[in-house]
This record gives structure tokens, sequence and C-alpha cells, in this order.
């Protein structure tokens, strides 16, 4: 099966709240004809989805305990929609993964206390970067031409949108983007640490 060598590590997933409650929901949905291997993808899509629940919901009440919580939503925003259609480096543990994007939103929330206003040149910079490092995803299928349109239609509403608002707001979009973008230098440099093992 397709997916057998793709999510064959989700059999050693370890057993926490989150997948044993993924779990029970897959059970409720699932269907009698779907063999082991689907349940197993169908149980870690299920916890992907529980886990960016949890995630965002922290992310958006550390937002409001620290009174920010319309900038940790417009970096959410501009940061994890830059990163569904471009992709990026991906952490080996949740735990990382929600630490690395935290650190990412958090600091785009925080940048208009550093970043008065972005030079104009960055608007032209930003295209041309994301033209040439994305998309990069783990699986190599979503690496395609169709993909980096999709991402260069988000980016360009995206860039038009912080163009035309106050530089507070643009500041908080364009730091998402940017921070987005350093995901894809790292994704790319794994990719050819793998390549040279080959």
């Amino acid at each position: 099966m397709l997916y057998n060598a793709r999510w064959n590590g989700m059999k050693y997933i370890h057993f926490n709240g989150i997948h044993a409650l993924s779990s029970r929901i897959a059970m409720l949905i699932q269907e009698n004809a779907y063999t082991e291997d689907d349940q197993i993808l169908l149980t870690y899509g299920v916890e992907i989805w529980m886990e960016e629940i949890v995630k965002t919901g922290a992310l958006l009440l550390g937002g409001l305990l620290i009174g920010r919580i319309k900038e940790i939503a417009v970096a959410i925003l501009s940061f994890c929609s830059m990163r569904k259609v471009a992709g990026g480096y991906h952490a080996d543990s949740s735990i990382k993964c929600f630490m690395f994007s935290s650190s990412f939103i958090l600091g785009s929330a925080y940048a208009p206390q550093i970043i008065s206003k972005y030079p104009i040149w960055v608007f032209g910079i930003i295209p041309v970067f994301y033209e040439f490092f994305s998309p990069s995803f783990i699986h190599e299928e979503l690496n395609t031409l169709t993909q980096k349109r999709k991402c260069m239609i988000l980016l360009l509403i995206l860039l038009g949108i912080a163009f035309i608002i106050p530089a507070y707001w643009q500041a908080i979009i364009l730091t998402g983007i940017v921070f987005e973008g350093f995901t894809l230098l790292k994704r790319k440099e794994l990719v050819k640490c793998q390549l040279k093992k080959k």
C-alpha cells in the first residue's frame, strides 16, 4: 500500500492524552472496510488535527494573557497560511514544533516594537525569495508547479494587504512571512544533506 512506508513510523507514536482521544475518534468514524494501515493513518490525521487546535488555542490564550490576542491572531494567519502552501522545516517532535512555531509567532506579534516600518524594497525581495525556495515539503509529490502557484498567489494577497494597512499590522504580517521563509532555507539544507548521503 502507498501509505505503508510513508506512515510506518506512526505505529510507534507515544500514547499520550491526545493520541488516546484521537484513536477513539478514529474508531467512531472508521468503516469496517478500513485496513489496519488505514486506521493508523486516520488516527494520525485526527491526532495532527487535534494537536493543531490545542497549539492554536494555547497561542491565542497566551495572547489574551499578554494583551496581544489580535497580534497573535494576525501572526498565526500570516505564518501558518504561508506554511500551508510553501512547506518548510519540520521539527522531529510535537514539542519542538510548538516551541519553534510559537517563537516565530510571538516574534511576529512583537515585531512592531522592533520594526517601525519595513522598507519598500522588501515587498519586491520576498516574492523573489519564495519563487526560488518554495514549495518545500517532506513529500516530493507536493513540490509541484501548481503548489508554487498557490504559494505565490497567497503571498501576493498577503503582501497586497500588508502594503495598504497601517505600519503596525504590516510589520506583523511581513515578519510572519519572513520567519516562514527561514524554515524553507532549513528544509533545503536537509534535502541537500539527504541527497549527499544517497
